[in-house]
């Protein structure tokens, strides 16, 4: 018999995991708000979207500071959960947290390396983005290139020969140069550039540590202003007040149902049970 999770009990474990997660962001008094395919799941299916394989939300920086500090000195109070990121997983290449529990493996099925998290909550650190689209488009494009340069540092692999001869160069050069932890001081050098070129009392907010769109997405600070519970899955999880804003905004029409073709998950990677 295969240890591989179906959707269907991914999506109970998930459901697991961010009740966990909602727990303990209120018992620290920790600000989060679902987000992104949750926060749309939420509004048009009152739980899940039925092809989604994961659970995301955002949160304040602030918060997010909070929680990481949290995770990283009560690893046995929440435990089998842990909070994975650049600074505390080998191979960690991206620039949001997973709230993973850690009953469950993660098998990459493309040319990642692997990780060592379970079935995960995403959770997207929302940062202020300037006042306008130029300003913006100035951190995203410089973010962007300096995420793509820990891809490789992290992975020389690419999805095809051409593609790894290409990578591999590079990544031995980026490993060679910046050596084996760099990892750990990446996403304070993140940090400071974005303190540094926005503004606490910028008009927006966004996630511009972790974003491959080629327009920045700008999301209206005031729209976080309140948080409201909506159903998901028979329990209740925090959104923004303007959720309604927040998805035509990225979404347009939201509750209209994407083609049949385009009703599959999009992860590359599979959950077994450890």
């Amino acid at each position: 018999m295969s240890n591989e999770l179906t959707l269907e009990q991914i999506h109970e474990v998930t459901l697991e995991t961010l009740q966990r997660f909602h727990e303990l962001c209120e018992k620290e008094k920790l600000r989060y708000y679902l987000a992104y395919g949750t926060l749309l799941g939420a509004a048009r299916h009152h739980g899940f979207i039925p092809w989604d394989d994961d659970a995301d939300v955002w949160m304040p920086r602030e918060d997010y500071s909070r929680l990481l500090n949290y995770c990283k000195n009560n690893p046995e109070k929440i435990s089998p959960y842990k909070l994975a990121t650049r600074q505390t997983e080998k191979n960690y290449c991206f620039g949001v947290a997973r709230f993973s529990d850690c009953r469950y493996k993660y098998e990459p099925t493309t040319k990642e390396e692997p990780i060592d998290i379970g079935v995960f909550v995403d959770v997207y650190p929302l940062d202020s983005y300037g006042d306008d689209q130029k300003q913006a488009k100035t951190i995203l494009k410089h973010l962007q290139k300096e995420n793509k340069k820990i891809e490789i540092y992290v992975n020389g692999r690419g999805n095809s020969f051409i593609k790894s001869c290409i990578k591999m160069p590079c990544h031995i050069l980026l490993r060679h140069f910046y050596g084996n932890d760099y990892l750990k001081k990446f996403d304070t050098e993140i940090q400071e550039y974005i303190e540094k070129n926005t503004k606490k009392t910028d008009r927006y907010v966004g996630i511009p540590v972790w974003s491959v769109a080629k327009v920045p997405e700008q999301f209206e600070k005031i729209w976080f202003d309140n948080r409201v519970l909506l159903d998901f899955e028979g329990h209740k999880f925090y959104a923004p007040e303007n959720w309604k804003e927040l998805l035509t905004y990225i979404y347009g029409d939201y509750m209209e149902l994407p083609p049949i073709e385009k009703r599959t998950p999009y992860h590359g990677y599979k959950i077994t049970i450890r």
